[in-house]
């Protein structure tokens, strides 16, 4: 009596939908997974507390899909054009070439992107009489890596690393008026504490 509790999971795991000819491998795999829980108290008829909590992981393979050979998406004059037509043929680059398709790539490094998502909050509501107190606390983490070939060729012009991560803590305090008078009121106040970083690497080896 009083109590109540609720839990759900959710998993998640497909396969390289794109095959990578120079690394002879599938990329483009793609798997998570993350649960949830939901508890909910009332000790009287005028205390009403709910706690959620959940947490999810996941990753997949980012992909850079087709480039065009002699661009590589890089800035006008950084390679003459015929200069870099010439070095991703010695690689085996093919690109855009008649023979390639849509599901076959050339990234030299595979791409990686990982995720964890923490947020937890807690509301309780206490009725006062003619007022209702309410106090929600939340709080926020995450977590994510990313790397990816930005040129989405054969060679090992331009690559990324990233690493984000965002903490954060929030607190709401409320006053509201009961009843279906003609004059209703609500007064509160709100805070939140947030720290984000954010680390970001490019290396290009021509």
């Amino acid at each position: 009596e009083g109590v109540g509790l609720r839990l759900s999971f959710m998993s998640n795991q497909t396969d390289g939908w794109a095959f990578n000819r120079i690394r002879n491998a599938r990329d483009g795999k793609d798997h998570y997974w993350g649960a949830r829980a939901v508890l909910v108290l009332e000790p009287t008829p005028d205390i009403k507390a709910v706690l959620r909590a959940q947490y999810f992981k996941g990753g997949s393979d980012p992909i850079m899909v087709k480039s065009t050979p002699g661009r590589a998406s890089l800035p006008t004059g950084f390679i003459p054009a015929a200069d870099l037509a010439a070095l991703q043929a010695s690689y085996g680059f093919t690109g855009a070439a008649a023979a390639s398709n849509f599901y076959t790539i050339e990234n030299d490094m595979p791409g990686l992107e990982e995720m964890e998502h923490i947020p937890v909050s807690l509301n309780i509501d206490v009725n006062l009489g003619g007022v209702t107190l309410t106090s929600t606390t939340g709080f926020l983490n995450v977590n994510q890596k990313f790397a990816l070939d930005d040129d989405g060729t054969s060679v090992p012009l331009l690559g990324e690393y990233d690493k984000h991560s965002n903490r954060q803590w929030t607190q709401e305090l409320r006053l509201a008026s009961n009843g279906d008078g003609p004059l209703q009121w609500i007064l509160g106040g709100f805070y939140m504490h947030e720290k984000i970083k954010a680390d970001l690497y490019f290396h290009s080896t021509e």
